[in-house]
């Protein structure tokens, strides 16, 4: 509906055709993506490329005569998607996976994170630290469930407000990260080491970065909690009755998995001697700023608040790749300064 109402309001109104190809996006088809994913991947790829592609068309005036015909193609596209899920919509198996595979995509980014930066905590004895990054989650899941509940039973929070929210919490502790890793880096040279060691291990992190650090979980944990339960309740209603306990088997496999994976990152960061831990530390923080800008440059554009310039190239989410220029250029921005860094660095 959304789709034929931006066709119909085209050639009158651009701008309100573009709210409202953006609304078909995000309050309808990424509701169902994840489900759909499951089923057949490719179909989800080619829809979700479609709808971003259609954005670009809305914007140039020159592409008048393509917008028409390509709402078409994405209409045929959508059905063929609705037909495929209404065949799939009791299959336990479709629903495990589904259910599996959002929490491990939505949840992997922030548990590297917390692991991180609480084997950070833990090394340098600091115990505020500690309980810093356990507000920090604790309370960003406790906020993740308040906005789903005031969305749901309060106020009615489009799909663009939930991406804004993303995308900008993203970059936010993009920048944090960044921060944070190049500041990790700096203890591992000659002179910082050895300063490091005569002030002790136990004042390595000093007040001023509780807040930082306790910031980034925060972010991290938040950015995805409400996403994450909003995409679980679509789920949900779409598995019936019938597929509930493959949804809750999902879940609990996801949550075990996780747990594993961030217990072995924590043991592991541990055994490693101080000096190659922070190096260690440093490295992943600065990965994962990269990632987490692409992540909040692709949250914003599928709001529709930045322009989509979109390049023949495949999407790796889990690196926060996404075949946009925009994306592309702000991430070979921050690899070039810390590649610059580390080099400079390590001359030094």
């Amino acid at each position: 509906l959304k789709l034929q109402l931006s066709a119909d309001l085209y050639s009158q109104n651009p701008q309100a055709a573009y709210d409202q190809a953006v609304s078909a996006y995000l309050d309808g088809f990424e509701l169902v993506e994840n489900p759909l994913g499951t089923v057949n991947v490719e179909l989800r790829d080619q829809i979700e490329h479609a709808m971003m592609g259609l954005r670009q068309l809305l914007k140039d005036p020159a592409q008048k005569d393509v917008v028409a015909p390509r709402i078409a193609e994405i209409q045929s596209l959508l059905k063929q998607a609705q037909a495929e899920l209404s065949e799939t919509q009791l299959s336990g198996m479709s629903v495990f996976l589904a259910a599996l595979l959002i929490l491990l995509r939505e949840g992997l980014e922030a548990l590297l994170v917390v692991a991180a930066i609480y084997s950070v905590a833990v090394k340098t004895d600091k115990p505020a630290l500690r309980h810093t990054v356990h507000i920090g989650w604790g309370g960003a899941l406790a906020l993740g469930v308040v906005t789903w509940f005031i969305s749901s039973f309060v106020i009615d929070i489009s799909g663009a407000s939930r991406e804004l929210t993303e995308g900008y919490t993203a970059l936010i502790a993009a920048a944090i990260l960044f921060y944070m890793g190049f500041w990790m880096h700096s203890k591992t040279s000659a002179k910082e080491w050895s300063n490091f060691i005569q002030h002790k291990v136990q004042n390595a992190v000093s007040g001023g970065a509780y807040f930082g650090l306790g910031l980034v979980v925060f972010l991290a944990v938040y950015r995805e909690a409400f996403e994450t339960i909003l995409f679980y309740q679509a789920l949900w209603l779409q598995g019936g009755e019938q597929a509930q306990q493959s949804f809750i088997a999902g879940i609990a496999s996801a949550l075990v998995l996780l747990a594993i994976l961030g217990l072995a990152v924590f043991k592991f960061a541990l055994k490693l001697p101080l000096k190659t831990f922070f190096g260690s530390t440093a490295l992943l923080m600065l990965v994962l700023a990269i990632v987490m800008a692409g992540k909040g440059i692709a949250a914003l554009q599928e709001a529709g608040t930045l322009s989509v310039s979109q390049l023949n190239l495949p999407t790796i989410s889990w690196l926060g790749f996404y075949p946009n220029t925009q994306g592309v250029i702000l991430q070979s921005v921050l690899v070039l300064i810390a590649l610059v860094y580390l080099v400079r660095s390590r001359k030094g």
